[in-house]
């Protein structure tokens, strides 16, 4: 199957649910009748289960951000956050104490996502956490913002550890860990994104208060979020630290942060030596206005022969000044510019003789399975089919385009959506 495929960054093609969020406070279990608070036993655990509001098109990536942390002080404290099980509908998460100290509560905020301009790794509860500044590596070239998010720990006495972001590049994460010997266990999430994903603001140091935020411009609609980069606490008192609305602009006696402003602070006998935190936005419109998809509008299809092309690939993309001529085509990374709404594309593909070249055209609607069909028997007189094509969209897309053709199996041209969760059959085309 040979593949010209990958156009990405074409959406908007059918509503759908992409991306929610909540604030989840079920584990806040000061006087209540949860064994995370009653009891005294090692590894006793509370699961609870979250529902999204709307069902998913697809299996989310789940993000977390803890907000309230209450634990009881002592010699030794853990606890250990894990999500259990993802669905279309809800996800299950598991906290369990690993010492007989108290747990009065963990509160933390989800962010759901079926879209892969964002992608979650997930470190939970690791038994020796890396001391260093790991990298970790991903796929998409186009990620240029991370933010990592601590969700458990484990520690005996006073413990410190910074958990943060060094740098992004094209292909890796780097970063930045460090945890004090008294830490034995750390937990914690890696959210990377396009640019058009998320943003955040400098550190800021504890105690705090945001009264005046404001979204950057374009980016109204948006979500807060905050996170926790560093800490230094001292065993003696209860860790007590949180995120949490500033009543005095929000009446609502929730702790849920939102962005009519916050407060980030450790209360009643807790102390901290020190903490930072940072805060941003993640946009959950991002199919609002953003992506668009591309329909064709013209097509043309023309019988050549040519002994002195050598290569079984051409491809042309005019309005990106992109050509290329090769046996194999490697994977091409190309940002759009958003005012671009037409894509000129050529292609000239080796026809085999006595193969039948089948080409299947656009789809008119995401929920239509029709397409217009085209067949070519490939014969002596010519040897390569040049494909001449213009795809328009209607309003600017801010993308990326991905060209790759996959010469593992044998003879087919396909072009289709793969940005998130939706696959949009642009063109076919298959030699059998």
């Amino acid at each position: 199957m040979n593949i010209f495929a990958k156009l990405l960054g074409m959406m908007g093609i059918c509503y759908a649910v992409i991306f929610q969020t909540g604030y989840v406070d079920n584990f806040q279990v000061w006087q209540k009748e949860n064994v995370l608070y009653t009891g005294t036993d090692i590894g006793r655990s509370s699961t609870q289960t979250i529902y999204f509001l709307e069902t998913f098109p697809c299996v989310p990536q789940v993000f977390i951000t803890t907000k309230f942390i209450d634990l009881e002080t002592g010699p030794y404290q853990e606890y250990k956050f894990e999500i259990t099980s993802i669905t279309q509908s809800w996800f299950s998460v598991t906290i369990t104490s690993q010492a007989s100290l108290k747990i009065y509560g963990i509160e933390f905020r989800y962010y759901a996502m079926c879209d892969k301009r964002f992608q979650v790794f997930t470190f939970f509860n690791m038994k020796s956490p890396f001391n260093q500044n790991p990298k970790i590596y991903h796929n998409n070239p186009n990620y240029v913002v991370g933010i990592a998010s601590m969700t458990s720990i484990g520690y005996e006495g006073s413990f410190e550890y910074t958990f943060d972001v060094a740098q992004i590049t094209t292909s890796f994460c780097e970063l930045k860990l460090y945890v004090s010997s008294s830490i034995k266990q750390f937990g914690g999430q890696l959210l990377l994104g396009t640019k058009e994903a998320f943003y955040y603001l400098p550190e800021i140091p504890f105690p705090a208060e945001v009264s005046d935020f404001k979204y950057k411009d374009g980016w109204e609609g948006s979500k807060l979020f905050t996170i926790y980069t560093r800490m230094k606490y001292s065993e003696g008192d209860n860790l007590r630290v949180r995120f949490a609305k500033n009543l005095q602009i929000n009446s609502d006696e929730s702790n849920d942060p939102n962005d009519n402003g916050f407060i980030a602070n450790v209360w009643y006998t807790s102390r901290l030596d020190y903490a930072n935190f940072r805060y941003g936005a993640i946009r959950q419109n991002l199919q609002i206005g953003y992506y668009q998809p591309f329909k064709l509008t013209n097509l043309l299809i023309t019988k050549i022969f040519d002994n002195q092309f050598s290569n079984t690939h051409s491809l042309s993309i005019k309005e990106l000044n992109f050509e290329t001529i090769a046996t194999t085509l490697s994977p091409v990374i190309i940002d759009l510019n958003p005012t671009i709404d037409t894509l000129t594309i050529t292609y000239q593909y080796l026809c085999q003789v006595g193969k039948t070249l089948k080409i299947k055209m656009l789809k008119e609607t995401c929920n239509s399975n029709s397409l217009q069909t085209t067949t070519i028997v490939c014969s002596s007189k010519f040897k390569y089919l040049k494909i001449y094509s213009v795809f328009k969209v209607i309003k600017p897309q801010y993308s990326t385009l991905n060209i790759r053709i996959d010469t593992q199996e044998v003879n087919i041209l396909q072009s289709y959506l793969d940005y998130q969760y939706i696959d949009q059959d642009i063109a076919i085309f298959e030699q059998f």
